[in-house]
């Protein structure tokens, strides 16, 4: 071998190693369970404010007495380390309470969103075999299969017992939360997560995001959405302050806004779609001014997005990414002062590998699998041993350890940098909930006169996804009726916003399905910049409905003419979901000279279209 390529040859092997090798060899050498280090913020800080809603807040002490308080109570019950316990709480105060409490007791916690349907929330609490289930006065009504099992969470005769710590039954190798992802065989599936897992997010994040220089974080997220951790038992070890926001902050953008400007947030994470929403709603942006850290994940960020982001705040902006396998975030990139977006490298002892179909690492810049292991791995899928071995796998001459396959396509960068190019399988990412398609589409075959269906990712406006579901059928069918059966199991964010009947599905050569073949809803016409012109007389009923129907068409995809919009639709029918409603609402407003009211604001306040035209009707009238 020649001496040229002998040194190409060792050239290409350090840089093959430089990549596939730990970014940080640095161990911790025995881990702390995530509330003991919440335990020792109380000691520290006993009078800060450790959480705050609508006016009301918890210290350090006395969250943590309550907590203690619940976790005798839980306790007491039987409950032993890795049982699992359903908390279905509304936000609040107690929420928290409950979390710890959970943890302090030596089980590991369950969340569970109150907006899920009742089918979908009693297949959960089954399949974990949940030990508990902490509720509220509000939610314990929905349990009554379970009632055995039940503790209102607001009984008072909880915290009138010992407030002091536990003595530790949990190892930090035992659980600390399950939480259920979509599932490709029709089926949610639990993912289980360990205790040195979070605690490792904890250091690997603050290595890198200055959170201990700042003071007061949202809890923004659903409980039910993995990202919730960094909200909550992060900020708490850390001892932050934490500002609750209710249900309607979530949704609407003026209340959330507000809420950010008066609890004095510094530390905001959202997913890319809600940033969208509040970008697009244009008033009261000052609320990113004061903002020092924004943490986006969830779900691909845009370049045109994080132009606009930067044009209206200072803060240091980072793109987080990580599945729930691998404990919320992995990867972390700072584009404070960039412009082009990648996911950036991992955090402390986490390895990522990119490999070919072979499980055999690429190097040079090519694309690949994204593979990650480390201390953030999950321990698997809740009850499903096939599934587990499938998706976490160890290959001793390739990885040297376990990893998790994670679907995305990715590559290196010449800067040693990750860049994520999308997914291998049909699992998809709406508004930063993780979907797979699969899902949705066993939910639509139990429609008996669908004989076949399948769901597509359309791309819209602004980078905005919506889901399209194509059926064949020897029968024209109620999509009204088809979407009442769907609402009963899926959550709204895996609803389709169109249902397309065809002849047939399309095929690839090898007999797959091909999704690039299905046919497209109706393009919108091009005249997506067409103004309204306003009107100096009041208008009348049909001309308010007229305009507001020409707003829907040339804000939401696939609407090519007003005739196709019926006022007796659910919004959601005609593709309207939180984003493009904030759009419309300010056409409205631009048109008709009036502010919506905040609680107007949430697209989940009109049930159908013609609601919203009445509203829009008796404003102009007052």
């Amino acid at each position: 071998m020649g001496r040229n390529n002998s040194h190409s040859l060792v050239t290409g092997f350090k840089k093959l190693l430089q990549q596939i090798q730990p970014w940080h060899k640095i161990k911790n050498s025995e881990y702390r369970l995530i509330y003991e280090l919440i335990e020792e913020q109380a000691e520290k800080t006993p009078n800060a404010i450790a959480v705050e809603f609508k006016g009301s807040y918890l210290t350090y002490r006395e969250l943590n007495s309550r907590s203690n308080q619940l976790a005798w109570k839980i306790r007491k019950m039987g409950v032993q380390p890795n049982d699992i316990v359903c908390i279905m709480v509304k936000r609040s105060l107690q929420m928290f309470v409950a979390l710890l409490g959970v943890l302090k007791s030596g089980a590991a916690f369950l969340p569970v969103d109150p907006d899920f349907p009742e089918e979908r929330i009693v297949y959960m609490v089954e399949d974990s075999n949940a030990k508990i289930i902490i509720s509220d006065a509000e939610m314990e009504h929905r349990f009554l299969p379970f009632k055995d099992k039940v503790i209102c969470v607001n009984e008072p005769d909880i915290y009138d017992h010992d407030n002091s710590n536990l003595n530790k039954v949990a190892k930090a190798s035992d659980l600390a939360y399950v939480i259920y992802t979509s599932g490709s065989t029709g089926k949610p599936k639990g993912v289980m997560i360990e205790h040195k897992s979070v605690v490792n997010l904890l250091y690997g994040i603050s290595d890198i995001i200055p959170l201990s220089e700042h003071s007061v974080i949202l809890a923004l997220t659903t409980i039910s959405f993995d990202i919730f951790i960094l909200e909550t038992l992060i900020p708490l070890a850390l001892g932050r302050r934490i500002a609750i926001a209710d249900e309607n902050d979530q949704k609407n953008p003026k209340s959330l806004c507000n809420l950010i400007m008066k609890c004095s947030v510094d530390i905001l994470q959202i997913t890319p779609s809600r940033l969208q929403m509040l970008i697009n709603h244009n008033k009261n942006l000052e609320c990113l001014q004061n903002l020092k850290i924004i943490m986006i994940g969830g779900e691909p960020l845009s370049e045109v997005l994080l132009e606009k982001v930067k044009s209206y705040t200072s803060a240091r902006i980072y793109n987080m990414y990580g599945p729930t396998e691998t404990t919320v975030w992995s990867t972390v990139a700072d584009l404070t002062e960039r412009d082009s977006i990648d996911i950036g490298l991992p955090i402390r002892n986490t390895q990522i590998y990119i490999v070919n179909e072979d499980n055999k690492p690429v190097t040079d810049g090519a694309e690949g699998e994204l593979c990650i292991g480390g201390d953030g791995l999950s321990r698997g899928y809740l009850n499903r041993a096939e599934l587990t071995a499938q998706k976490f796998i160890k290959d001793s001459t390739a990885f040297n350890e376990k990893i998790y396959k994670t679907g995305d396509l990715a590559r290196w960068l010449e800067n040693g940098n990750i860049e994520c190019l999308g997914r291998i399988d049909n699992q998809v990412k709406i508004r930063g909930y993780r979907i797979e398609l699969e899902e949705i589409e066993s939910c639509i075959l139990k429609f008996a006169p669908v004989k076949q269906a399948v769901v597509a990712v359309i791309d819209g406006k602004e980078s905005v996804k919506y889901l399209c579901a194509y059926y064949v059928s020897d029968e024209e069918i109620s999509v009204s009726d088809l979407r009442e059966q769907m609402v009963r199991s899926l959550p709204d964010y895996m609803l389709p916003a169109y249902f397309i009947r065809i002849d047939n599905i399309p095929q690839t050569l090898n007999g797959k399905i091909d999704r690039k073949a299905l046919p497209p809803p109706e393009l919108i016409s091009k005249q997506p910049n067409q103004k309204i012109q306003p009107n100096t007389q009041a208008p009348k009923y049909e001309d308010i409905e007229l305009k507001i129907k020409e707003m829907i068409r040339i804000t939401v995809d696939g609407i090519a003419d007003i005739e196709q919009i019926d006022t007796n639709s659910q919004l959601t029918e005609v593709g309207i979901n939180s984003i493009t409603y904030i759009k419309i609402v300010v056409l409205i407003e631009g048109e008709f000279n009036f502010e919506f009211g905040e609680e107007e604001l949430n697209n989940g306040r009109f049930s159908i279209i013609k609601e919203l035209i009445d509203y829009v009707e008796s404003m102009i009238k007052n």
